[in-house]
């Protein structure tokens, strides 16, 4: 496969000629997509030249790293084929998806949002990839992320910051800004992140969509470029509830129907001392909002404490520095790409991802392996004893808080730090806070949105719980869409 050369900020574009700049029709969901494809009223190849179209139109977003036009036209025609032929059709027959690019897809390069990888191209799909594509899912193209999936705005340095669907000026959110940006551009019904501290809820909620974190080790981290082996799990994103459940039902290889859990009856706990007091005016507003239509629901609220969450959850960071340091070196190792540490390292383009590596991951003073067996071994089984007490003390069904501390902000200027509520912090603090406790002890999450700001920006809310309580999860999420009004979709 022929690469187009490029600046180091453009986005590689495969096959580019012909390319249309027309309004794209609306793109349905995916369950819509899926449907209407299957009862014959669009065809795959409709709705692939749908994306394409759109992925045009809003190439000032910086979703894409590359976008495979031949290839995803010479699968609609084949899914089209299939159709027609009366062949067994996947659950996701024909519909056009796309994949973060630190995760393998085989044929397209795989840049993992960095320099030095420029030039690799996979020669194999990662599982939950192959789960889709066995589904009948067409891959598009590979997404933009916040470099090396270490941050969370987007901001890439390398191949574009990745817009806001809602404001191309306001960053999209990270690690996954790309998969949040396209889905919320209604680019694609649906598309794949990656989540450590946060990286698929948080560009789901800046981008007015869904998604879901699953319990780490419910889907397959093969083929991903990581950032904490223990922490990283591959999360999908789309714009409503049924869909994520769909994609977890194929990406975990459960069964079973999600139907909706209504509110009432529900227990929700929410800890404003650790997830609410640092939030914004609009931010603290849309919450407390939703919390009043959840109690008009039937939900009980329940006010919880959970003393010294955050100091806890910090004595576990070793465990990703050290980590990522073990883990990058194997995985480029392993897919022959070419490419050391001390390469990837040497040639980082984002000043926020050079200074953390920097600082935290290639020091001499990173984390030794005694003091990483501590942080896994000791500490982090207190995090989770601390956040299980609190469920299980308070019974629970899921615990809720702002997924961000405030809504999208200007990409220029926030880079390094950012300022909220009077307090100025380093930009990925900020924007983990809420996320990164509840991470760090591997619980799963789904987002849903719930306001737009006064200046338009979506607002999101978090839905955790404990540990494989993914599907409980999801019905919960489902039935709270019911109480909370769809966003409208962003100005084209």
């Amino acid at each position: 496969m022929k690469l187009l050369p490029q600046p180091a900020a453009a986005i590689a574009y495969l096959a580019l000629a012909g390319a249309a700049h027309a309004q794209p029709a609306p793109m349905p969901t995916l369950l819509e997509a899926a449907t209407a494809i299957r009862e014959k009223t669009t065809t795959s190849c409709e709705l692939v030249e749908r994306s394409l179209r759109a992925a045009d139109l809003h190439q000032d977003l910086h979703a894409f790293i590359t976008i495979d036009r031949i290839g995803a036209r010479r699968a609609c025609a084949e899914a089209d084929r299939a159709v027609a032929q009366g062949r067994k059709l996947g659950r996701l027959h024909g519909v056009p998806v796309a994949i973060k690019d630190n995760i393998l897809v085989k044929g397209l390069p795989f840049t993992g949002g960095t320099r030095a990888l420029q030039g690799y191209v996979a020669t194999q799909d990662a599982p939950a990839v192959a789960r889709l594509r066995a589904e009948g899912a067409i891959v598009i193209g590979k997404l933009n992320l916040h470099e090396l999936a270490f941050g969370a705005t987007g901001n890439n340095f390398a191949y574009g910051a990745v817009g806001n669907a809602y404001d191309p000026s306001r960053f999209a959110g990270g690690s996954s800004g790309g998969s949040g940006a396209a889905v919320g551009a209604r680019i694609v019904p649906a598309a794949l992140g990656t989540d450590t501290g946060g990286s698929v809820r948080i560009p789901a909620a800046l981008n007015g969509i869904v998604g879901l974190r699953p319990t780490a080790g419910r889907y397959s981290g093969e083929g991903v470029l990581p950032v904490s082996t223990a922490r990283d799990t591959i999360g999908p994103l789309a714009r409503n509830v049924a869909d994520l459940a769909l994609l977890d039902e194929i990406l975990s290889g459960s069964r079973g129907e999600v139907q909706p859990r209504p509110p009432a009856g529900l227990r929700l706990g929410v800890a404003r001392a650790a997830f609410y007091d640092n939030a914004d005016e609009a931010t603290r507003r849309a919450f407390d909002a939703a919390l009043d239509k959840l109690k008009g629901a039937g939900a009980q609220i329940v006010e919880i404490e959970i003393p010294q969450l955050r100091e806890v959850a910090a004595r576990v960071a070793p465990v990703t520095d050290y980590e990522a340091r073990v883990g990058i070196a194997a995985f480029l190792a392993k897919h022959k790409t070419g490419v050391s540490l001390d390469r990837l390292v040497a040639d980082i383009a984002s000043p926020d991802v050079a200074a953390g590596f920097r600082n935290r991951i290639v020091s001499a003073s990173a984390p030794t392996r005694e003091a990483y067996d501590t942080a896994l071994k000791v500490e982090r089984p207190k995090l989770q004893a601390l956040l299980r007490g609190a469920f299980e003390s308070n019974r629970l069904d899921a615990l809720l808080y702002p997924v961000t501390l405030a809504p999208a902000l200007p990409i220029r200027g926030t880079e390094m730090s950012v300022t909220i509520n009077g307090r100025t912090t380093s930009t990925l603090a900020a924007y983990i806070a809420n996320t990164g406790p509840t991470s760090t002890a591997v619980l799963p999450g789904v987002t849903v949105p719930i306001a737009l700001s006064d200046e338009g920006l979506p607002i999101g809310l978090a839905i955790d719980g404990l540990w494989n309580s993914d599907r409980a999860l999801l019905a919960i999420a489902m039935g709270m869409e019911t109480i909370f009004p769809a966003l409208p979709a962003p100005k084209q």
